[in-house]
């Protein structure tokens, strides 16, 4: 007890002790043998394992570059596909292929920190001219379904260039569905519907990807191309046993195409200069088709959209002595056109806005200095300004510039060795969901949202205070304090029809505020006696407030849960060539206040496991297991005659659903020459 205690001490006293190398000022390298007791088995398990640091993939949902970037770079330069997140592209690379991470903080010469207080370069191996990996998986759920997956990757490094092949087919199971009950009670309390309920939703798909890098004479070219497909299908079956014996069948279809090329040139034009050019071109089809068969009406939506997003972005970057520029312009034309149809018993049931073509023509221009005023002091500022041309045709039309600046300022403090303050304040700008702007049914949960064209992205300040502090060689604790004053905030908002009738819309509600505390734990716990031992954690708590459209009153934004978190043990033994771990995350529960309904989905507390053993340096086994808790997912539905708080509660819906547990093989194997 007194030797735990000690070291329990030596924890608030001690810096950081880690096998790394300081390479610049603002780099710190850790070698592939760093990790070679934890056994990673790709990049991603080695990054997740550095010290104080999180993977952020970015919003790859924003249009445009600027705001979609993540923290992650790969031999140097930020992967910049928006149909594979930069986690996804690590978990592809074989621990083996990694010849060093670098941690870089803010101030380092030669990166644009997209705002990041830490961002991770992964570098690859080049002693290998070939290095692959072929990898294949077996789940099975408690329900009674088994889902394959089969990956490859090839990686071929020349002198001068590079090539990447990658692939994927897999089938997969939506385990926020499955099997259970749906029961619809009145208001006093008396059953109207006490059903069976059964929505298995499975989806299979595919993707290809390729990447080709040439060093040219003045600079090197990057050429990718990703291709993708998903198609996710349901056959539901609601068996109704009150007030009568009555099945009500449906069929849920949804599927999407999507294509990306990208071509990156960077150059090098002085010792203290260099000049990024980026093109892209993306397009996704989504195709749905919904079916629902009850004994009065059988009805069925169909719905197509097709988008197109178009991005040309240059940066110029300089460094002169402790001061670094990063200065550059983006342009970018988005297109989106979406018709949707409902039709009942054969006949077209109108809905406004359903046919809607939306393009938005927008341009950035940014310029961000950052000046290293000594080894512990770090400032950063940032100014961007967007300006936008959306326009929108159709069954409405309109049109509407829209411009913004978006300033940002970011101070570092490290007093001491090990540990970190960070304070920023910067403005963001939301950007409008083009989906937003179209009307949409919903046969399955029986409702109706209106597209809204008077949208206006909300508008947030958002001031940041982060302290982190590294202990011992891989250990770390980061705690964050954040306040959003949030202005024209996008929530729900009801829309009146000419008959009186009541539908639900995004739109904005007014001004908010949103509070987070946020927590962050790496522990090895060789130091407390309890030799390969590593414990993770988590933590987010939540408070926002917005006044209500419907009622009037103060309530939290929608979709704002007040806590969710983490905590995960793993262990490795290295000399037995086994790691073991297992994760528990916290319930979950999103409050939705739509204009005639209040939904709450509750998701329960989550157990998996895990055992991974490596009978080979090239391969491995991993056992695993999901859900293991095999608690169902709880929807809770309080439907109103019109307006909520304004009238009556027409009934009360309660959904509980469950796959039940899922259990996984995974084999991997790895080759180079």
């Amino acid at each position: 007890m007194r030797r735990n205690s000690i070291a329990l001490a030596v924890l608030l006293v001690l810096p950081m002790s880690a096998r790394a190398e300081v390479d610049a000022p603002g780099i710190t390298n850790y070698p592939a043998a760093f990790f070679r007791d934890l056994q990673p088995v790709n990049a991603a398990d080695m990054v997740r394992l550095l010290p104080g640091f999180q993977i952020h993939n970015g919003d790859l949902g924003v249009r445009g570059y600027s705001g979609s970037a993540g923290n992650i770079l790969v031999d140097g330069q930020r992967p910049t596909s928006k149909e594979e997140s930069p986690e996804a592209i690590l978990e592809r690379i074989p621990a083996e292929a990694v010849d060093h991470i670098a941690l870089i903080r803010s101030g380092a010469a030669g990166y644009d920190m997209h705002g990041y207080a830490l961002l991770v370069n992964v570098v690859r191996s080049t002693k290998s001219s070939l290095q692959g990996r072929v990898e294949v998986q077996e789940v099975h759920s408690h329900s009674g379904y088994s889902v394959p997956r089969m990956e490859s990757e090839i990686n071929w490094q020349g002198e001068e260039s590079s090539l990447n092949l990658a692939g994927v087919l897999y089938q997969a199971i939506d385990n926020g569905l499955g099997r259970g009950f749906r029961n619809q009670i009145g208001p006093d309390g008396t059953p109207i519907t006490l059903a069976r309920y059964a929505y298995p939703r499975l989806g299979e798909g595919g993707q290809t990807s390729a990447e080709f890098r040439q060093r040219l004479p003045i600079g090197e070219l990057t050429l990718n191309g990703v291709a993708k497909q998903d198609f996710w299908h349901a056959d539901i079956s609601q068996d109704i046993t009150y007030p009568a014996p009555q099945i009500q069948p449906a069929k849920d279809r949804w599927r999407q195409r999507s294509g990306e090329l990208q071509a990156r040139y960077e150059t090098t034009l002085s010792d203290d200069e260099q000049l990024l050019v980026l093109a892209s071109h993306r397009t996704t089809e989504k195709i749905s088709r919904n079916m629902s068969y009850a004994p009065a009406a059988i009805s069925v939506t169909a719905d197509r959209a097709g988008s197109r997003e178009s991005i040309l972005r240059g940066v110029y970057r300089r460094q002169d002595g402790e001061i670094s520029l990063n200065a550059g312009a983006e342009g970018a034309i988005n297109i989106l056109n979406s018709r949707n149809s409902l039709v009942t018993n054969g006949v077209p049931v109108g809905l406004p806005a359903a046919n809607v073509r939306v393009e938005e023509q927008r341009g950035e221009g940014f310029v961000a200095g950052t000046w290293r005023a000594t080894p512990t002091l770090t400032a950063e500022v940032e100014m961007r300004y967007e300006t936008s041309v959306l326009s929108q045709s159709g069954d409405t039309n309109l049109s509407k510039p829209l411009s913004y600046a978006k300033p940002r300022l970011q101070t570092t403090w490290r007093p001491y060795p090990g540990d970190e303050l960070r304070f920023s304040v910067e403005r963001r700008i939301g950007q409008l969901n083009f989906d937003d702007f179209v009307s949409s049914a919903d046969l399955l949960n029986n409702n109706v949202e209106a597209g809204n064209r008077n949208l206006e992205p909300d508008r947030t300040t958002r001031i940041e205070l982060t302290w982190q502090r590294r202990f011992w060689q891989r250990g770390s604790l980061t705690v964050t304090a954040q306040r959003d004053d949030v202005a024209a905030l996008i929530d729900h908002i009801p829309v009146f029809n000419t008959d009186g009738s009541v539908y639900d819309a995004n739109g904005n509600i007014g001004n908010g505020q949103r509070d987070r505390l946020q927590a962050n734990l790496t522990m090895p716990l060789d130091p407390l006696c309890m030799a390969g031992f590593t414990v993770q954690a988590a933590g987010n708590l939540n408070h926002s407030e917005v006044t209500d459209p419907a009622t009037g009153q103060p309530r939290p934004f929608s979709g704002n849960q007040p806590f969710d978190g983490w905590v995960s043990l793993t262990k490795d033994m290295p000399k037995q060539r086994l790691r073991l771990g297992m994760t528990v995350a916290s319930p979950s529960d999103y409050p939705y206040y739509k204009a005639n309904e209040f939904e709450r989905d509750r998701y329960p507390a989550r157990l998996s496991a895990f055992v991974e053993y490596r009978p080979r340096p090239q391969w491995t086994v991993r056992l695993f297991g999901e859900r293991l808790t095999q608690a169902p997912t709880l929807r809770d539905r309080t439907i109103y005659d019109g307006l909520r708080g304004a009238t009556a509660i027409a009934y009360v819906e309660d959904r509980a659903l469950n796959t039940g547990m899922m259990l996984g093989i995974n084999v991997q194997h790895t080759f180079q020459d």
